[in-house]
């Protein structure tokens, strides 16, 4: 038996740390109050997209996605007007589930922004200072230049970290390091943990993706995880931090692990207590772990994403819907999370706190999980108070052009 737990885990590490494929199967959305509700923060309520105007910017948006058979939803606000809040196609294709303005999607790197004002949320209560340096936060890893890295030059992204998860495509590539890497995890498990991974593995009938989603959130599997991919970045670092800024997924990785340190809590149960829970977002949560809807390509086909969380973590690893975002950009520009004097703290013209900026006005960001098409993406301009939140459950060109076009329109930029 311990050679067949031992070969089954070879595969599934093999999917769970890296890239693994949804499925969409038996996805049905469910009904419930909250994705009845109407979205109504003090805003007006915008009309029927029958009677837009010809050549309104909100004709022109909804005309652009419904030619692109666009699958999302959108929301775009221009002070305290709606000028779209819509949703397209569909969430589960098999059963015919339409998405809503409630459906929840993987946000994919704007999860980066919620690390940042985790950053800033642990500095305001004066628990944390962005000059420390990390061997403060990792006594466990020494002898390896920690203490040339601060928390601000991650935040940065100029913690000389670059695309250091490219260590675990090497890895899979290894059998060796596979079977050894499966021995290590099945030894970490508690006794009480084991017996459920058995019997988990019974009920899989060979899934090996069900079965670790269905186990990822054990507390001595999710130890295995952290400590796995830690280390892995921790000791692949290069010693030296940079004078720019070079965009870096296990840098703000990292930083989900200084909020454990600081905070004395999971990430997830603090991103969860001092920010979905206080603005009511209720359809948002945790990549694999909370329902989420399955991505598709544009012939139809679901399409592999990131679909374990703990790899993912603070960089990548939260879902969310157009209806919670539009609830998070109102409270982090209105100043109701932290002071609103902070947010010129943060720019800093190139990438800061989750956030590209265009200018000290527009900050933007958007998210991948195969890193070549965008699903998700998100602007703000803090002079004209738009908002736009573009989710979508594909992943294909034509959503990136889509967005630089609505971008333009609205905002007159076009990212990427």
């Amino acid at each position: 038996m311990r050679t067949k737990l031992t070969a089954l885990a070879t595969v599934l590490l093999a999917s769970f740390v890296f890239v693994s494929c949804t499925s969409p199967s038996e996805y049905v959305e469910e009904p419930n109050e909250v994705q009845e509700q109407v979205y109504e923060p003090t805003i007006n309520e915008p009309i029927d997209p029958e009677y837009y105007e010809p050549e309104s910017l909100a004709y022109k948006i909804n005309a652009l996605l419904t030619q692109n058979n666009f699958s999302g939803a959108i929301f775009v606000r221009q002070g305290e007007d709606v000028i779209l809040s819509q949703a397209y196609g569909m969430v589960d294709r098999a059963n015919n589930v339409e998405n809503t303005i409630h459906t929840t999607f993987a946000i994919a790197s704007i999860t980066k922004q919620f690390t940042g004002a985790a950053i800033l949320l642990l500095e305001e209560q004066g628990k944390l200072d962005t000059s420390s340096t990390f061997d403060t936060f990792f006594p466990n890893h020494t002898g390896l230049g920690l203490e040339n890295v601060t928390v601000a030059d991650l935040l940065a992204m100029q913690g000389g970290f670059g695309h250091t998860e490219r260590h675990l495509l090497e890895i899979i590539s290894s059998q060796e390091a596979l079977f050894q890497i499966a021995e290590e995890l099945f030894d970490s498990l508690s006794e009480e943990d084991f017996d459920i991974v058995s019997r988990k593995l019974l009920e899989s009938d060979g899934d090996v993706l069900s079965l670790f989603i269905a186990i990822q959130a054990l507390e001595s599997v999710r130890t295995f995880i952290i400590n796995y991919v830690e280390t892995l970045y921790l000791t692949n670092w290069n010693g030296e931090t940079l004078e720019r800024f070079n965009y870096s997924n296990p840098e703000y990785w990292l930083l989900g692990r200084v909020i454990e340190e600081v905070s004395g809590v999971t990430y997830e149960e603090f991103i969860a207590t001092n920010f979905f829970e206080p603005l009511g977002m209720t359809n948002s949560g945790f990549l694999g772990i909370s329902e989420s809807a399955p991505s598709y390509n544009w012939f139809g086909e679901v399409v592999p994403s990131l679909n374990i969380f703990y790899a993912a973590f603070a960089t990548g690893g939260l879902v969310s819907s157009a209806y919670d975002l539009a609830l998070w950009l109102d409270a982090y520009f209105s100043g109701e999370l932290f002071d609103i004097d902070k947010l010129d703290e943060i720019f800093d013209g190139v990438y800061n706190y989750g956030w590209r900026f265009r200018n000290d006005a527009t900050w933007w960001h958007g998210g991948s999980l195969n890193l070549i098409d965008i699903i998700a993406f998100v602007a703000h301009d803090r002079e004209s108070d738009t908002t736009i939140i573009i989710l979508s459950s594909e992943h294909t060109l034509r959503l990136r052009n889509a967005v630089r076009l609505i971008s333009s329109w609205t905002l007159d930029f076009r990212p990427f």
